[in-house]
């Protein structure tokens, strides 16, 4: 079992999920080679070390396709009021779990909407 399998930061989190979202077609070409033309790379960004503006606003396009696309599970439909449903206010999932409130993938995945 690998509870949390972020093994290395420069493939793992946020790079991973832009190469296993290229490969599942939830982005498209032209974006992708919009990042590699521009040689981005989000592997600190978990650390605040942000690639160009111009490599965070494809992030952000990214970000935009993906919102409502369960990202550990692509595949499975996405219903109303489900854990995807987007939060307009930024609590810890303490908060939530204390507030009984629906998590949202933001909370989940608080790195893959950085900057946005």
């Amino acid at each position: 079992m690998v509870g949390n399998g972020v093994t290395n930061w420069t493939y793992d989190t946020m790079p991973a999920t832009l190469t296993m979202g290229y490969y599942h077609a939830l982005y498209n070409d032209e974006l992708h080679d919009k990042m590699e033309a521009d040689k981005c790379d989000y592997s600190m960004i978990e650390f605040d070390q942000n690639p160009s503006e111009d490599c965070m606003g494809y992030l952000d396009e990214f970000n935009t396709l993906i919102e409502n696309v369960d990202i550990y599970n692509i595949f499975k439909p996405v219903y109303p009021g489900s854990l995807l449903t987007q939060s307009k206010n930024k609590m810890t999932l303490k908060a939530h779990k204390a507030e009984k409130k629906p998590l949202t993938q933001a909370d989940y995945t608080p790195w893959a909407f950085k900057g946005k």
